[in-house]
């Protein structure tokens, strides 16, 4: 599997990026907590989990995975009556 380990994965997860995170219509980016080692990203409407490859391979040797992945959580964000009773 080194044989994959090669500049080009060394590029692409050492430079910095951008991720759209969902979708307009759920609203801003409100708040990112870190929950147990998790990186949680809270929208107005919803809320996810925000991802980086070298979480999801440390040793670089899957070089076509993207450079982050976000996972939906709740339809519910900041805008919920039950968010503002909590936080």
């Amino acid at each position: 599997m080194e044989q994959n380990r090669g500049p080009d994965i060394e590029k692409r997860r050492n430079r910095g990026g951008v991720a759209e995170i969902g979708t307009r219509e759920e609203g801003a980016i409100v708040e990112t907590i870190n929950i147990y080692e998790r990186l949680i990203t809270v929208k107005e409407k919803s809320i996810y989990e925000f991802v980086l490859a070298d979480t999801l391979d440390p040793q670089r040797e899957k070089p076509n995975l993207p450079s982050s992945v976000h996972t939906k959580i709740l339809d519910r964000g900041s805008d919920d009556p039950l968010w503002r009773a909590y936080f």
